[in-house]
């Protein structure tokens, strides 16, 4: 899959009880499959390489509590990511796929989400916000992720009239001490 990281003050504010590491949270933007060929790795490590290399850093807000339906391990809940332009970075990734010839499911809509944890149906979801900043995209295959850096030198400022609002949400929900 190729992904976006999360930082790692961010993703430990961010990781609940019984949940998903916090060293393992991301944002998937385009999931190659499983046990994908070493060529075909290669090939989308390349597409991201380009991609990336034109893309300013990143920068927006993690917050609001989904679920996806039911599934072997369970209820996903995740937290949503409102990042501008994340969806356009998207497509540019999956064009330059497309471009390779390297495969990629597209059996469903793009949600972009932070899984936390598999629940029970009906179990309670907590409310998170967290600001969030991304640097590059991840390459991750088996055991062995690449990270590309963006290039682009343009700086996203975030800028969120309601921030402070989305703050107390988050300081409140119990599940970060700080901002």
């Amino acid at each position: 899959m190729i992904t976006l990281a999360i930082p790692a003050n961010v993703a430990a504010e961010l990781a609940v009880p019984d949940g998903l590491s916090a060293d393992t949270l991301h944002v998937t933007l385009v999931y190659l499959g499983k046990d994908i060929a070493r060529e075909t790795v290669e090939a989308a490590t390349e597409a991201a390489r380009q991609v990336a290399a034109e893309q300013p850093p990143l920068a927006g807000v993690v917050g609001g509590i989904g679920a996806f339906p039911e599934g072997d391990e369970g209820v996903p809940m995740f937290v949503t990511v409102d990042v501008p332009v994340l969806e356009a970075l998207r497509q540019r990734l999956v064009d330059a796929l497309d471009a390779a010839g390297v495969p990629y499911a597209a059996n469903y809509g793009y949600t972009p989400h932070v899984t936390l944890k598999y629940v029970e149906a009906g179990e309670p979801m907590p409310e998170t916000v967290a600001e969030v900043a991304f640097d590059g995209l991840i390459v991750a295959a088996d055991d062995e992720p690449t990270t590309i850096p963006f290039g682009g030198a343009a700086e996203v400022e975030v800028k969120d009239a309601g921030h402070e609002a989305c703050q107390e949400v988050w300081r409140s929900s119990g599940f970060a001490s700080t901002l």
